[in-house]
């Protein structure tokens, strides 16, 4: 199970945020800081991903992973306007979307939110990190189109930017992941 997930979701290490802005920034293409748009995705995922697990552990019939993916890429991001600061347009309309379809799941009883939160970040899930616990090609996709627009076919960002920021060490979720790959083995 551990390696069944470490490797469904393997294409969020593609995105972690310091290895990709640092190949990003050695393109020198655009001013564009993926930290801080993946550290403003992170404030607004971590409260649904929290409520999918208590909904999830609930036994409720709502908060699907698939539906919330499908709300952060139904934006394109294929606008300067969308991208400029670093993305805070793109951040506000993927907030519109996520507060929209979170409000029309079950509520979760704040007690249980509370108790989850520490849960949670007994295995790593806090609000820093909560992009790298997204179903990878989410992410993924997201980053992915938001390089292409911004290199504009100067490089191929895919070969060039995500593919050389690919890094299974450095950074606690790699190492965790390590860790237990070594103990299941």
């Amino acid at each position: 199970y551990i390696l069944q997930t470490y490797t469904y979701s393997w294409e969020n290490h593609y995105c972690q945020m310091y290895n990709l802005q640092q190949k990003w920034s050695e393109h020198l293409l655009e001013s564009f800081n993926f930290t801080s748009f993946l550290s403003a995705l992170n404030r607004i995922l971590f409260p649904v991903l929290i409520s999918m697990l208590v909904s999830k552990k609930a036994g409720y019939n709502s908060w699907s992973l698939d539906s919330l993916c499908s709300e952060i890429l139904k934006i394109q991001p294929s606008s300067s306007k969308l991208l400029a600061n670093d993305g805070l347009e793109l951040i506000e309309a993927i907030k519109a979307n996520v507060k929209t379809w979170a409000e029309s799941q079950t509520d979760i009883p704040v007690a249980d939110y509370r108790a989850m939160v520490t849960d949670a970040a007994s295995v790593g899930l806090t609000q820093d990190t909560a992009y790298l616990y997204m179903q990878g090609h989410c992410v993924y996709n997201l980053i992915h189109r938001i390089g292409n627009h911004l290199s504009n076919s100067r490089i191929d960002f895919r070969y060039q930017v995500l593919d050389k920021s690919l890094s299974f060490t450095g950074y606690p979720q790699a190492d965790a992941m390590s860790a237990d790959i070594k103990t299941v083995l």
